[in-house]
């Protein structure tokens, strides 16, 4: 567990460091430097509790050109600051949420099975600015613990932990890889990556008469004469002693620009705000890169790069510093790969270059049995095959080729079993590492077909095929494929016949079914008057759902198929009745008529007999 609660602090020290009273060197404040101001009146001398809002530790209180003892009553409260987890080497996510919720019993954990590199990187949104957060880290893990930070994802440099909040950045990353020796299954877990703004703080301050004190903040000069300060300010301020109680006056101070700021630091009659180099005299301006800043102040004047810095204090400018954290004017950098030596850490030990013993060879240890400062990783080749023991895979026999088939850090002529196994577990002590054994057992009950490919990878389980051929690529292999002329995924076969449905020859016309423009009605020509990819015995050209082979009217709308004369004709297109009757009605009317004309004359006979008699 670690918890870095020392930025606060270092504003409270380096704040106080910048002023003292007369015992301690007056001489080196200059509150012409600071470009805010504030001032209030305590009657009676007595403590006074004041809330304030730290602003990179520069603020302070002075009562007749003399530093006012102060103590912290109540700490300040913190604002947390989001951010978005954008990469890890763990997968799914779910646990992440738990790692900034400000609850240590929740845990993200990686997983060792996958992870071969541990790692976290974290996007803030925007740029947190050098000594205005805090911030605080919990997690378990047996090894190394690496911070990278950086404005872009491509240049993250290494950074100590606990300097973290002394630089300006937008992305972490965080490393975590275990000892080379370590061949436990400790799982790593992150509890907490939680970063903060301090909010106010109330001080007591005692003052030495009733008079008026005067709070400056927005130190604006170059510090460094005022460290000189710092350790004999300490020392007084611990020993101050405050009473308060309900009656100890409150102030809450608002700070408005000093009418006092020196608006031109180097006196060369430029204002502070346009000068491009304000500390030193330059009267000519002159900035040959065109950046903003004047060549007499530019680390770098031959590059355009305004918000260029000295981070490590080397003289060596951050853009063109191949170690930007780390002192390093010498800018050596021996293996050229724009990393200095000071701030390299090829080996990945997580010991930088400049401190690291055995700089190209991995020795967390950094062991040195003989102390001539060289690590007897880099030592020691116990097998003479040119490769130290500390990264050979395999000391006891010679390997120069340092072959590792499976990737699991033992090499194959030492290595039990060619599947990864870097803990070379072998409980039946047969030489044959559980890892091969548990394999082979495992593909015994998920092999179906026996061909050596695992079912769940088998593009063919139930069919020895261990080319695993998938000529026409839908996942199905050749072997049990039932139409290997266009992917099918679903195999469907209604008739059962072993042929996928769309690859069959339903209407027998020699054309296969994906390829037949009427599937269902044999039409070898695959005619296709209007070219719309039906062919024409199977277009409905009335729309009526009866398609042209089968309608008994294929121009004209008749969905009901009526032929009432049953001669395959629908009634609309059938311009005769084929129905004997119908066929036949001028005959059936003569002999009606006939008939009729018979009886009319019967009755007339037998009404003409009647009369005569």
């Amino acid at each position: 567990m670690k918890n870095t609660r020392s930025l606060f602090f270092s504003f409270f020290f380096l704040s106080i460091s910048f002023l003292s009273n007369s015992a301690f060197g007056t001489e080196n404040i200059n509150t012409k430097c600071f470009k805010e101001y504030a001032n209030f009146t305590q009657d009676g001398g007595q403590d006074v509790k004041v809330e304030v809002t730290w602003d990179k530790g520069d603020t302070f209180f002075l009562q007749d050109n003399k530093l006012v003892p102060y103590k912290v009553l109540s700490d300040a409260t913190y604002k947390y600051i989001d951010y978005t987890v954008i990469e890890h080497s763990s997968w799914p996510e779910k646990d992440l949420k738990n790692i900034n919720d400000a609850n240590n019993a929740t845990v993200f954990t990686f997983d060792n099975l996958v992870d071969t590199g541990k790692s976290i990187t974290i996007d803030f949104g925007k740029q947190l600015i050098e000594n205005t957060f805090d911030y605080y880290f919990i997690f378990s893990h047996r090894g190394n613990t690496t911070f990278f930070i950086g404005d872009d994802l491509k240049n993250l440099k290494k950074v100590k932990e606990s300097a973290i909040g002394g630089f300006s950045f937008r992305y972490l990353k965080i490393d975590f890889t275990n000892y080379s020796s370590d061949t436990s299954s400790v799982k790593t877990e992150i509890s907490e990556i939680n970063f903060f703004i301090p909010g106010p703080t109330i001080l007591v301050l005692k003052p030495f008469m009733s008079w008026k004190i005067e709070a400056y903040k927005g130190y604006d000069c170059e510090s460094e004469k005022l460290q000189s300060t710092l350790t004999d300010y300490l020392k007084s301020n611990r020993k101050t002693t405050s009473s308060i109680d309900a009656s100890t006056k409150e102030v809450n101070i608002i700070f408005d620009k000093n009418p006092n700021y020196n608006t031109d630091f180097d006196g060369d009659r430029i204002w502070n705000d346009t000068d491009n180099c304000k500390f030193i005299t330059n009267k000519n301006q002159l900035d040959s890169d065109s950046d903003g800043i004047g060549d007499e102040c530019d680390l770098d004047k031959f590059n355009k790069n305004p918000n260029d810095g000295d981070t490590d204090k080397d003289g060596i400018a951050n853009s063109i510093d191949n170690c930007k954290y780390l002192f390093n004017p010498d800018q050596r950098d021996s293996n050229a790969d724009g990393i200095g030596d000071a701030c390299s850490d090829d080996d990945n030990d997580g010991i930088l270059g400049k401190n690291d013993n055995c700089p190209n060879v991995s020795n967390a240890d950094q062991k040195d049995v003989n102390a001539n400062g060289i690590g007897d990783a880099c030592e020691f080749d116990k097998d003479k095959d040119g490769i130290f023991d500390g990264v050979d895979n395999c000391i006891n026999t010679s390997n120069p080729d340092q072959k590792d088939s499976d990737n699991d850090g033992i090499w194959d002529v030492c290595d039990n079993c060619k599947l990864f196994n870097p803990d070379q577990r072998d409980v039946n002590r047969n030489n044959i590492g559980d890892a091969c054994e548990d394999a082979e057992k495992y593909a015994k009950e998920h092999d179906t077909d026996k061909d050596g490919i695992l079912d769940f990878t088998d593009n063919c389980p139930k069919v020895a095929n261990p080319d695993q051929k998938d000529t026409d690529h839908d996942g199905i292999g050749d072997a049990c494929d039932n139409c290997l002329q266009i992917q099918n995924t679903n195999q469907e076969d209604s008739d059962k016949n072993g042929i996928w449905d769309m690859c069959e020859d339903t209407d027998h016309d020699g054309i296969d079914g994906f390829k037949d423009n009427c599937p269902t009605i044999s039409n070898a020509d695959q005619k296709d008057s209007d070219n719309n990819g039906t062919g024409d015995l199977c277009e409905d050209e009335d729309y009526d759902g009866i398609i042209f082979k089968s309608d008994n009217c294929p121009y004209d709308y008749n969905p009901n198929q009526s032929d009432i004369d049953k001669d395959g004709k629908w009634d609309v297109c059938d311009t005769k009745d084929d129905r004997y009757m119908e066929s036949n009605k001028w005959f059936f009317a003569g002999i009606m008529i006939l008939i009729v004309a018979i009886f009319w004359l019967t009755i007339f006979g037998m009404v003409w007999k009647l009369k005569k008699e």
